[in-house]
C-alpha cells in the first residue's frame, strides 16, 4: 500500500487518484503515452528527439523515481531539464513538527539540478514572447486538502495552511462557508484551524488585481469511536432487502451470485467483509444502489454502524486498476426521513460512523447505498451494525 503524507489526519492507505485530468486537457494525435523507460527512450530516437522538458506531480516521486522520471532517462544520453516551476513537491505535513508542504520542493530542485539544469518555464516563455503577463496560472496551494468527491478526514480538528510559493508579494484570502472569496473576505496570516465540515475556498491578490487562481478544500470530522450493537442486522430478517442490478460483467468477472439479496457476514462477492484491509465477522454486504429495511422495536435506542467500500478487488490480480471507480453514499431513513448520511466513500477510506438516535415511536429504519453516477464495482458494507437497547 502507498501511505499518504498529505497530513495528520486519518492516513490514506491507498491513493488510486481520480478519474479525469483537467478538463482542457487534450491528448493530440503527436502525443506519446509511454510505459517505461526503453519505450520512452526508443521513441526519442525514432523521432530524433535529443532533450526531454519534465515537469508535473510530483517532484520527488514521479519526476525523479518514475521508470520514465530523470532518474532512469538521465542514464540514456537524452539531455534532461526540468520547469522547477511547474512541478510540486509531495512532502510530509506536521505543523506540530515544523514540516511544512512546500519544503520538499526546494530541497528536490536543488538535489536534481546538481545533475541536470532547470528552467523557470514561464520566464522562457516571456523571453520568446509566448506568454501573456495576464493569464493566471499557479493556484493557492492547501495543505492538507480534499474535495468533496474525497474529503479530508480528520479525527478531533486539523490546521490548513495556504501558501502561494510562486506569487510573491501576494496576500491571501478565503472563506469556510463555500461562498467565493474576495478582497472583503478573510485575511490569510496563519494556519486555519478546522474542527467541524468545511469548505476553504482561496485565491490571492496582488493590490486589487487577482493573482493566483482559486483553489478549494473539503473537511470533515470523523465522527466518534460507536459502542457494539447489542442486534445486529445480519441476524435479522428485513421488511425489505434489495441490493444492486444485474451487472452481467462483475457477475461473471468475479462470479457473483445473480441474486438482489443481501450477503449476511460477507461481501456481496462472498469474500470476507473488508474495510481498510481489517475483515469483519458481522455485517452485510450488499452492492449498490442497495436498500436494507427493518422494524424499529421499542426497546432499541440507538443504530450503529460502520460502512464503506468493500475491498474485494485486494483479491483480484488488476484490481488496483479498478479502485479509483467505486464511489459510494450510506445515508439512513427512519419513517422516511433522512437523519444522516456519509461523505462520498472511496476504496481504503477510514469506514464511516453511523451513531443514530431513534426517536421514540419510529416504526422502521431504512439503510440505503447509493453510488456516483460514474461508480463503478460498487460493492460496500455495513460492519458491525445494529441496535442499541436502551437501558
Amino acid at each position: 500500500p502507498v501511505v499518504c503524507i498529505c497530513g495528520p489526519g486519518i492516513p490514506c492507505q491507498m491513493n488510486f487518484g481520480f478519474q479525469a485530468m483537467a478538463a482542457d486537457l487534450k491528448i493530440m494525435p503527436e502525443d506519446l503515452i509511454v510505459e517505461g523507460s526503453p519505450e520512452l527512450y526508443s521513441w526519442c530516437i525514432e523521432r530524433g528527439i535529443t532533450h526531454l522538458l519534465y515537469m508535473g506531480f510530483a517532484t520527488n516521486v514521479c519526476l525523479l523515481n518514475k521508470n520514465v522520471g530523470v532518474g532512469q532517462m538521465s542514464t540514456t544520453g537524452i539531455k534532461i531539464i526540468i520547469a522547477r516551476d511547474m512541478t510540486d513537491g509531495w512532502y510530509p505535513y506536521d505543523l506540530d513538527k515544523g514540516l511544512m508542504p512546500d519544503a520538499i520542493q526546494d530541497e528536490t530542485i536543488a538535489t536534481l539540478e546538481k545533475a541536470v539544469p532547470s528552467i523557470d518555464a514561464v520566464s522562457e516563455l516571456k523571453k520568446a514572447g509566448l506568454w501573456k503577463d495576464a493569464w493566471i496560472v499557479d493556484p493557492v496551494r492547501m495543505a492538507p486538502w480534499g474535495r468533496e468527491e474525497r474529503p479530508y478526514i480528520f479525527a478531533q480538528s486539523t490546521r490548513v495552511s495556504l501558501t502561494a510559493p510562486l506569487d510573491e508579494g501576494v496576500k491571501i484570502y478565503y472563506t469556510l462557508d463555500g461562498t467565493k472569496p474576495g478582497l472583503s473576505s478573510k485575511l490569510y496570516s496563519s494556519p486555519i484551524t478546522v474542527t467541524k465540515t468545511t469548505t476553504i475556498r482561496a485565491t490571492a491578490f496582488r493590490g486589487n488585481k487577482q493573482a493566483c487562481l482559486e483553489s478549494a478544500g473539503y473537511y470533515v470530522p470523523l465522527p466518534p469511536a460507536l459502542p457494539a450493537p447489542d442486534v445486529h442486522i445480519s441476524d435479522l430478517k428485513g421488511l425489505r432487502e434489495t441490493s444492486g442490478g444485474y451487472n452481467t460483467a462483475a457477475n461473471e468477472r468475479y462470479r457473483i451470485p445473480r441474486t438482489r439479496l443481501p450477503a449476511k457476514d460477507q461481501s456481496k462477492n462472498s469474500t470476507p467483509l473488508m474495510l481498510r484491509q481489517n475483515q469483519y465477522g458481522k455485517g452485510v454486504g450488499v452492492e449498490a444502489p442497495s436498500m436494507l429495511m427493518y422494524e424499529v422495536k421499542p426497546e432499541y435506542d440507538r443504530f450503529v454502524a460502520e460502512c464503506g467500500v468493500d475491498e474485494y478487488l485486494l483479491w483480484d490480480e488488476i484490481g488496483a486498476a479498478r479502485a479509483l471507480f467505486p464511489k459510494l453514499k450510506f445515508k439512513v431513513f427512519i419513517d422516511g426521513k433522512l437523519v444522516a448520511e456519509s461523505p462520498w466513500q472511496r476504496f481504503a477510506q477510514q469506514p464511516w460512523r453511523f451513531d443514530v438516535k431513534i426517536p421514540f415511536l419510529s416504526r422502521a429504519i431504512n439503510l440505503v447505498v447509493v453510488p456516483s453516477e460514474d461508480s463503478r464495482y460498487s460493492f460496500a458494507d455495513w460492519v458491525n451494525a445494529g441496535f442499541v437497547i436502551k437501558k
